[in-house]
């Protein structure tokens, strides 16, 4: 997630690719925040949908980039997301299970 930031005012994603501009995510869009796991790879690949007013998109840690640094964003932003800590092993245990956990949705 080389590229990630936030400000007071919104999320900072390179959708485009790493090397691209960051395209900026108001705070009030994110409409929807989930992470799940993809037995794709071994290790497991753990994944977050992110669904705003207009858009769907996933970001992986795979993607690269500070993870841990991408979800404390999140936390400190959002009011009401769920922490890392209380999610992380919920997602990747049991090992050959995709569960979905909501981390975040607007009301």
């Amino acid at each position: 997630m080389a590229g990630v930031s936030a400000d007071v005012d919104a999320l900072h994603l390179p959708l485009d690719g790493p090397d691209a501009p960051a395209t900026a995510i108001p705070w009030g869009r994110l409409r929807r925040i989930a992470a799940f796991k993809q037995d794709l790879f071994n290790p497991e690949v753990i994944s977050l949908a992110i669904a705003t007013d207009t858009d769907e998109l996933e970001l992986d840690e795979a993607d690269g980039g500070p993870w841990p640094e991408f979800t404390a964003l999140l936390e400190s932003h959002l009011d009401g997301v769920t922490p890392h800590a209380e999610w992380w092993d919920r997602v990747i245990d049991p090992v050959i299970k995709h569960d979905e956990v909501e981390l975040y949705v607007r009301s």
